[in-house]
């Protein structure tokens, strides 16, 4: 709820009330698109914050994140947009020299539901709302496994452990994480990198589709 009233603000910065969906062309969402931008804000927000946890993680996939909006905001001459994901991009890659496994700094709850909302607005500002979904459904998925388990603390439904080799052991509950972990065991640092490479494949996926379709 607070990440969605810290988000109406961003409302003032909406111009353009349509959205472009590839096969269904422009869909103008009126008043409706208002309401949509704060509780978008706060998915995001909450989303990044979910899914941070490990050295690194969230600072990289942010990151990796940022270039695809900021590539589309160069092809359509948004100097907005281009800015904030510029400077969200340079952030992350600065803060991660220092947050890379093992960390030494780490962003707390401040940083990583900054690093979401921010996504979500330069899509925003971008009119790039389809390429902002696609490379935040990691963040979405981590959300809506959250959800699923009602917002349990973990002290209720498990921490994630280390085995005798170093190899990561997911928990029972549901979570993006977890499935990566259970199909290619890993360490910690081996995990933030295939996050960074699924990160990665949403970023291509939804930087080919927006750009196809624009």
């Amino acid at each position: 709820m607070l990440c969605a009233l810290l988000g109406l603000p961003a409302v003032l910065a909406v111009q353009d009330t349509a959205i472009s969906i590839p096969l269904l062309g422009t869909i103008e969402l009126g008043v409706a698109y208002y309401l949509l931008v704060p509780l978008a804000v706060s998915a995001g927000a909450n989303g990044s914050n979910i899914l941070a946890g490990y050295n690194g993680m969230e600072a990289g996939v942010t990151a990796v994140a940022s270039l695809p909006l900021l590539a589309f905001s160069f092809h359509r001459a948004n100097a907005e947009a281009a800015i904030l994901s510029s400077c969200l991009l340079a952030a992350c890659m600065a803060f991660l020299y220092y947050n890379h496994y093992p960390s030494r700094v780490f962003p707390g709850d401040v940083g990583t539901l900054a690093m979401g909302g921010a996504l979500v607005l330069s899509a925003m500002l971008a009119k790039a709302e389809l390429l902002g979904f696609i490379i935040m459904v990691p963040h979405f998925g981590e959300l809506l496994c959250k959800v699923s388990t009602r917002f349990a603390s973990k002290e209720v439904i498990g921490h994630t452990q280390v085995s005798d080799e170093g190899l990561l052991v997911p928990p029972t509950y549901p979570a993006v994480v977890h499935a990566v972990m259970r199909r290619f065991p890993s360490t910690e640092k081996g995990l933030v990198l295939k996050m960074y490479i699924l990160e990665s494949l949403f970023a291509a996926a939804g930087l080919g589709i927006a750009l196809a379709s624009s």
